[in-house]
């Protein structure tokens, strides 16, 4: 799993350069403005998180035999997962804001995006949701076999049998 996040993480990586090079070789005009918001503006600290911590990060880690043990691998999956939400934070959000819409003579609360209490509530039922979901099929498939955990108690058993004779 942790080769195929590596690899997954190296396609996304080269396909999120090929997005902002093409605008940033030009930096004309509207693109240039966004790019620059994103390089170095309000939204850079988020737009080099996700650079730096959800894809390369992960690459370094993973790439490297240590870096692929359980506990290490859920960390870097987390950084990840964080990194791929805060990215389509900003493919929607910086494109909404003042400057970038082509509208004129709007009321001043469609300048300005912020997210309303549905889509929260919609985002955390997702995330209810899917957990939910998880519940189940563990409940309905369990992690570890139930022969695997009888084998193990008649093991005992016949141990503690042994023993008290």
């Amino acid at each position: 799993m942790g080769k195929i996040l590596v690899l997954l993480s190296l396609v996304y990586l080269y396909f999120n350069i090929n997005e902002y090079l093409g605008p940033a070789f030009k930096m004309v005009g509207v693109e240039g403005e966004h790019i620059t918001e994103l390089f170095s503006g309000k939204y850079s600290a988020m737009y080099w998180f996700v650079q730096i911590i959800g894809l390369i990060l992960p690459i370094i880690i993973l790439l490297f035999r240590r870096g692929r043990r359980p506990l290490i691998m859920l960390l870097v999956s987390f950084l990840v997962i964080l990194g791929a939400w805060l990215k389509r934070f900003l493919i929607v959000i910086p494109s909404l804001q003042h400057p970038y819409l082509p509208i004129q003579d709007v009321d001043e609360s469609y300048l300005h995006y912020y997210p309303t209490w549905e889509e929260w509530a919609i985002t955390f039922a997702t995330f209810a949701g899917v957990i939910l979901m998880v519940s189940l099929m563990m409940k309905i498939f369990p992690v570890i076999p139930i022969t695997e955990s009888i084998n193990n108690r008649s093991s005992k058993i016949a141990d503690n049998v042994t023993s008290k004779k």
